[in-house]
């Protein structure tokens, strides 16, 4: 998991520094923003009242394209579950007027997900497993002084994976959810 993650990472900030994209700067356009919110899971294996989110969404598009190119990295934990996601999709950006800026997207999101007891010390009692799904979203970015995002976003992601209960069983479930996120960065 740990290559994927550094990979992912390596290839998500070279876009930004491309030396093709510094040249041509005035043609792109993109936002990067910081999401915190809360995750509720779309599932009865773990009967949650929400995990706390926090993430980094990055979209950008040359000025020519009909969509921005989306990817994004999230995690969500509480007690005994601990999720990462990975979101690589497409964002389509309504420029309903220079500050109101609604959107809807959708792609794949690759997830880690690990259950951990927190009250056991035995080794058989933590699970952990990966997992490919989709994700779609809808939300709003408002921006002012022309560079600062402010927003939300409501996202859904089905994600299945299968992890221990803790007493030997396997169970199947969708790792995904819910998303509600507040988020706040920077639009060029």
């Amino acid at each position: 998991m740990k290559k994927w993650f550094i990979l992912f990472t390596l290839i998500v900030w070279s876009f930004p520094v491309c030396p093709i994209m510094i040249h041509a700067a005035e043609n792109w356009t993109g936002n990067v923003n910081a999401t915190v919110g809360i995750k509720y899971f779309d599932n009865v294996v773990w009967d949650s009242a929400g995990q706390l989110e926090t993430g980094i969404d990055i979209d950008f598009r040359h000025k020519s394209w009909p969509v921005n190119v989306a990817v994004g990295i999230s995690g969500a934990a509480e007690l005994d579950v601990t999720t990462t996601e990975m979101r690589l999709g497409v964002r389509k950006i309504f420029e309903a007027t220079p500050r109101m800026r609604p959107f809807i997207g959708g792609g794949l999101d690759y997830v880690s997900a690990e259950r951990d007891e927190f009250f056991s010390f035995s080794p058989e009692d933590n699970d952990s497993d990966t997992g490919l799904g989709g994700w779609i979203s809808c939300g709003i970015y408002w921006t002012f002084a022309d560079w600062f995002n402010a927003g939300f976003e409501l996202q859904y992601s089905y994600v299945p994976v299968t992890l221990s209960d803790g007493t030997g069983n396997e169970e199947t479930a969708n790792v995904g959810g819910i998303h509600l996120l507040f988020l706040i960065g920077y639009h060029m």
